[in-house]
């Protein structure tokens, strides 16, 4: 009888040691996320190959949040960025969670390197009308405005916080 006592009492033990143990053991060994350079990787990935006419591949790794005709959207389960894909235009998103503000810079460094390397013919082009609210606007261009095969990338947020406070890089093509 003292036997079957023990094994239930064991087996609680374990549970109550072990499972917080195992989840603090697993908080410890997994890195923090670079969340910046997982915004390049998947603009990389996903998005610049359209910019070379090119086919972008699907992606295997995101969960797919909507699949309509022509038009799709994933999220990256350990980023939280949020990609949208249509026929004209590729974009990567802190939609969901927002950056914080040295990912905002950091991000906001990087991606004017990225178009320089990546994308060399495209060049840092004025908007095309006057955006003094918006929080931040970059924009790069493969050719001039009144261009009918003009392609743009764009660094934008409309605000620095709530609804309007997304981060978004974008890539936009001509329509075939």
């Amino acid at each position: 009888m003292q036997t079957k006592l023990k094994r239930p009492a064991i087996l609680l033990l374990i549970t109550l040691i072990g499972a917080p143990l195992g989840y603090f053991a697993r908080g410890a060994m997994q890195q923090p996320q670079d969340r910046p350079a997982e915004t390049i990787k998947l603009f990389t990935t996903y998005c610049l190959p359209m910019a070379k006419g090119q086919e972008s591949p699907d992606p295997e790794d995101l969960i797919e949040l909507t699949d309509i005709p022509h038009a799709a959207e994933w999220i990256d389960p350990t980023s939280k960025l949020l990609l949208a894909r249509n026929p004209q235009s590729c974009s990567v998103s802190d939609e969901l969670v927002r950056f914080s503000a040295t990912e905002r810079a950091a991000l906001e460094t990087t991606v004017p390197d990225l178009v320089q390397k990546s994308l060399p013919g495209f060049k840092s082009a004025p908007p095309e009308l006057p955006l003094d609210n918006w929080d931040l606007f970059q924009m790069w261009a493969d050719s001039n405005r009144h261009d009918a095969r003009r392609a743009t990338i764009t660094l934008h947020r409309f605000a620095k916080t709530g609804v309007e406070g997304a981060t978004v890089i974008q890539l936009r093509v001509p329509a075939n």
